[in-house]
């Protein structure tokens, strides 16, 4: 799946595209763990709120289709390798927390299924409470 990055005022460099899509494919690794495969159309934004002047200024915008929904996040941080990694992190927690609050149709969620049995159903799991953890 094909990332476009854009910035603002400045130009990408090789070392930072490479830190955008490693930590782009790391995110949606994270999404494949919870059984949600349908992200596309991913847009990276980059910038700089005050110029040259410094301090927690640099920004990092994602925005993504994951099913029939948009997930949008920012992050803003002194450096922007930070705002990256802080921001896809973020994204994949946004679309986790999007796909199981909504019972979305166009996002494809693990579970029964996809032969995954639940724990009732599971010869081995079935009596797997302990006395420990009942009152």
């Amino acid at each position: 799946m094909p990332i476009e990055i854009r910035s603002r005022d400045f130009s990408i460099t090789d070392a930072m595209r490479e830190h955008i899509e490693r930590r782009m494919r790391t995110a949606i690794d994270y999404l494949a763990i919870d059984r949600i495969y349908d992200v596309s159309r991913v847009v990276v934004l980059l910038g700089d709120l005050n110029g040259p002047r410094g301090l927690k200024n640099k920004f990092c915008c994602i925005t993504a289709e994951v099913g029939h929904r948009t997930v949008a996040v920012k992050d803003i941080e002194c450096n922007l390798h930070s705002a990256i990694s802080c921001a896809s992190h973020l994204f994949a927690l946004e679309a986790c927390r999007l796909a199981r609050a909504t019972s979305c149709p166009g996002i494809e969620i693990g579970g029964e299924a996809h032969g995954h049995p639940r724990t009732a159903d599971h010869p081995d799991l079935s009596g797997a409470t302990s006395n420990r953890w009942q009152n």
